[in-house]
């Protein structure tokens, strides 16, 4: 197992910290946290206007708020890829949406430099390209802007042969905290970690994120019913992966930060929005 885990981590955050360093003084740590503020106040703006496209301007406001109360919406803030790569794919579609494919795409691409997830946004924005050419939406020849939307995981794979040797240092990094397994060995590990917790307290902890997984499997469902084909796709691939792996820390824990990664299902949270204001709502903002 290597001990370099540089290469796990995605570029285009460290590059922006970098960047902005200078505006900070040299402090990176405050850079990365200057950069994940603004990616995060954008992030708001382009959610608010994504589902005010699709509902009216009440839904937009509930799905905005069931969002920033999000258990986990802290790590918007912090210095993680979370606010940078919801900016990046919402805007991405956004603009695929608004029949500006070229900019859709080099956002996408954008985020494919930002989290691993970012090189499988080709698949929901190719459905969602098909659909609008069936609709006569978009002509076939702006088909050249989905090559486009995975010039960004090309990108970081050269960036990995030039700073590492190998694109395949970022698998090797990734062996320092995760053990690839099938999705049922890892729910197994899950919930065999909860029931042997040596404390009602480390039960409930462990509990948290399994949770989350068993939550999002409805909602991939509920999404499949009422959003566009694109949307569930885009959930089932930002998603799905965590179910496929082990990830390590003190002990083993299965299904680790899926808490946090449930963050970037921008889906889940419109379809929180589209529902009729009613008395449980309160409930589940207060919980969360």
């Amino acid at each position: 197992v290597t001990t370099d885990v540089r290469p796990a981590f995605f570029p285009l955050l460290p590059l922006l910290m970098r960047l902005t360093a200078p505006l900070t003084g040299g402090n990176v740590v405050t850079s990365g946290l200057l950069v994940s503020s603004i990616a995060a106040l954008v992030t708001l703006v382009l959610l608010f206007q994504l589902a005010r496209r699709m509902y009216d301007d009440d839904a937009a406001k509930r799905a905005l708020l069931f969002f920033v109360v999000f258990p986990t919406a802290f790590f918007l803030f912090a210095v993680y890829t979370e606010s940078l790569f919801l900016g990046f794919t919402l805007g991405a579609f956004l603009c695929v949406r608004r029949g500006r494919w070229e900019w859709g795409a080099v956002l996408a691409a954008l985020a494919g430099m930002t989290r691993p997830q970012g090189a499988f946004l080709l698949l929901p924005l190719a459905i969602e390209f098909f659909q609008q050419y069936r609709r006569g939406d978009v002509r076939l020849s702006r088909a050249w802007t989905l090559v486009l939307v995975g010039a960004g995981g090309l990108v970081h794979a050269l960036w990995l042969t030039l700073q590492f040797g190998t694109p395949a240092a970022w698998f090797d990094a990734q062996a320092s905290w995760r053990n690839f397994a099938a999705p049922w060995i890892v729910i197994a590990g899950a919930l065999s970690h909860i029931v042997s917790a040596p404390s009602p307290v480390e039960a409930i902890v462990s509990a948290v994120d399994p949770f989350f997984a068993i939550l999002i499997i409805g909602v991939l469902v509920w999404s499949w019913f009422r959003l566009p084909r694109s949307y569930t796709v885009y959930l089932a691939v930002v998603l799905l992966p965590p179910f496929f792996s082990f990830a390590f820390q003190s002990d083993l824990l299965p299904l680790a930060s899926y808490s946090r990664y449930v963050l970037v299902a921008f889906p889940a949270f419109l379809l929180l929005g589209s529902l009729p204001r009613a008395w449980w709502q309160l409930l589940l903002l207060t919980l969360s």
